[in-house]
């Protein structure tokens, strides 16, 4: 074999096992963090992810985000939004969360969730509050393993042994590959709607872990009144909260349609669960991700491809 062949056999090799790496991780090799609220995990959390600064040291608890199967095709329950802005223009692909079952009871556990982006509705004279309003981009996402553009999602229990006393026994932190990106454009409001979709003999309530508001989310985009200190200063922490309440609403997943339906929204803040926080303003834990397009990888490597076939023809 020359040496020219050893050299292209060797980028092609690189250049597959790139691609063929995106399907075995959560998140994907290539995705890229733009946002993210860590949840309240009994303080854990800084010793995870050191670059964020101080853990609230409480476990926190779930609001019930799950829709119940009422007739053929058709889900009623209550579910939770909040709202996100960050700094990059690009496409959502994947989305990271974390949440629990009431009583720890999840059987079988959630086998489809319904995730869901819509524009924001600002606070003003005809709304007291700001909340989501359509046009809204909803779609399910299914367990099972991931890759690109699966519709698929994993659970994954987290490894703590002492919830001292948290209402909602063992974490869960799922991950989920898009099939239908959302195009978010940086600087701008949007929220983020994540619900299961159960049916009436499963035996559980899941819900929506909130966020661990010790730690600042360095990612936001700095919109008004984005990411700061609600403590007023007469606390033994800070309550670090981005732009709005998250809120609950009454939701009607139609899959005989493809459409979703929203009333009755309720700003949301934080209980005695969540420590010194309690009576303020809520978030949830989440995370969300992008691709860089064009990737700049993929393109070098079959812009070196090129290269070398063209070498290749020209020494042929």
């Amino acid at each position: 074999m020359t040496r020219h062949r050893v050299t292209l056999l060797f980028a092609a090799v690189a250049l597959t096992a790139a691609l063929i790496g995106r399907s075995s991780a959560d998140p994907l090799p290539d995705e890229i963090l733009k946002f993210q609220q860590l949840p309240l995990n009994n303080g854990n959390n800084n010793g995870v992810y050191p670059n964020f600064g101080q853990s609230a040291p409480f476990p926190g608890h779930d609001e019930w985000s799950t829709a119940v199967l009422q007739s053929p095709g058709v889900y009623v329950g209550p579910a939770m939004v909040d709202d996100f802005a960050d700094n990059v223009t690009s496409d959502i692909v994947h989305v990271e969360w974390w949440g629990s079952y009431q009583n720890n009871a999840p059987g079988s556990g959630v086998q489809q969730f319904m995730i869901a982006f819509e524009n924001d509705q600002p606070q003003d004279a005809n709304n007291p509050f700001s909340h989501p309003t359509f046009p809204g981009v909803g779609q399910l996402v299914n367990r099972g393993a991931l890759t690109p553009g699966s519709g698929t999602f994993t659970e994954t229990a987290l490894p703590v042994a002492d919830w001292n006393g948290s209402p909602d026994g063992v974490l869960y932190h799922y991950n989920a590959e898009l099939s239908l990106p959302f195009h978010e454009n940086a600087g701008q409001v949007y929220w983020l709607k994540i619900v299961a979709l159960t049916n009436p003999t499963d035996t559980f309530t899941w819900g929506w872990h909130d966020r661990d508001y010790g730690m600042t989310n360095n990612l936001f985009a700095p919109v008004l009144p984005g990411e700061r200190d609600i403590s007023g200063g007469n606390l033994p922490g800070p309550v670090w909260h981005f732009q709005d309440d998250a809120l609950s609403a009454a939701v009607t997943v139609n899959l005989n349609n493809g459409t979703f339906q929203q009333t009755n929204y309720q700003p949301q803040v934080y209980n005695t669960y969540d420590g010194y926080a309690a009576g303020l303003s809520k978030d949830l834990a989440f995370g969300l991700y992008y691709v860089p397009e064009p990737s700049s990888f993929v393109l070098g490597a079959l812009g070196i491809l090129g290269l070398l076939v063209a070498r290749r023809k020209r020494s042929a």
